[in-house]
């Protein structure tokens, strides 16, 4: 017998901004939607800007439950200097008291356009085609959906299968566009 999972339900982005985050990626312990749902992939620009990935079912049920929105209420962010819920009120009379601990003072979410198209399994690494409208990707997750990340951009065509070549990370993607192979690399 077959059993199906639903690994990756869709995909929202969330921007979180605010003072306080860490000096590096490592000193955030977590970021946590609804005290249930931790995010596996978290983006750190800067100690002011952090971006996070959501692909649970009940994460993206909370999105349209808010109406195609996560409120920030419902965001907490742990790092090595203390704990930020939601949007703080008084955030610069935190920031001007010197208290280190993180402060958050905006947020925005969406729903990241996600049509899986060509599925590839490597090892615990999951690769797929998103051919949504606007993303035209490739991407690549554990196998249980967590640490979800793009490693390409911008592809102009429908990839429908993966070369080898990506599975041993060179990037190279192969499409077949009547009779022709064309191929599509990372630049980093």
């Amino acid at each position: 017998m077959i059993v199906l999972t639903k690994v990756i339900a869709g995909i929202i982005e969330v921007d979180i901004f605010g003072y306080n985050f860490g000096n590096q990626r490592s000193d955030i312990e977590y970021i946590r939607l609804n005290q249930s749902y931790d995010c596996t992939s978290i983006i750190r620009f800067n100690a002011t800007n952090l971006r996070c990935l959501f692909y649970q079912p009940g994460a993206l049920t909370l999105y349209y439950q808010y109406n195609r929105t996560i409120p920030p209420a419902l965001i907490e962010i742990r790092t090595i200097s203390g704990i930020a819920r939601g949007i703080a009120l008084d955030a610069m009379n935190i920031v001007r008291g010197n208290i280190m601990r993180p402060v958050m003072t905006a947020m925005t979410s969406k729903k990241y356009p996600f049509t899986p198209y060509a599925l590839k399994m490597h090892g615990n690494t999951l690769y797929w085609t998103n051919i949504a409208n606007d993303a035209r990707s490739v991407q690549r997750s554990f196998s249980d959906g967590s640490s979800i990340e793009t490693i390409v951009t911008n592809v102009s065509q429908r990839i429908s299968s993966f070369s080898s070549d990506i599975l041993t990370h060179t990037y190279s993607l192969y499409r077949t566009i009547i009779g022709k192979e064309r191929k599509f690399h990372r630049c980093d």
